[in-house]
């Protein structure tokens, strides 16, 4: 009987904030996550928010913008004009 061998992933996770909670403009997270399911890696960094932490925002409401696999760099500073 051979056990199966639980594998870990890196993921790179973008959520937003609900748009009520942020004077009415985007506002993003970034997070960097090990797991063994990109919907894994979704319910941990919504759990890491800070907002959500404080009970601000509940952790559903982060919307999931882009879940890729490795830890990726951010492509761009958010406070630059793009």
């Amino acid at each position: 009987m051979s056990k199966m061998k639980t594998i870990f992933k890196d993921y790179s996770v973008l959520m937003s904030y609900p748009m009520g909670t942020t004077d009415n403009h985007m506002e993003t997270y970034f997070a960097w996550e090990t797991a063994t399911t990109p919907e894994r890696a979704v319910a941990l960094a919504r759990h890491q928010v800070p907002a959500v932490q404080h009970h601000e925002v509940a952790a559903e409401d982060m919307a999931v913008l882009l879940v890729i696999e490795g830890h990726h760099e951010t492509i761009f500073n958010v406070n630059d004009d793009i």
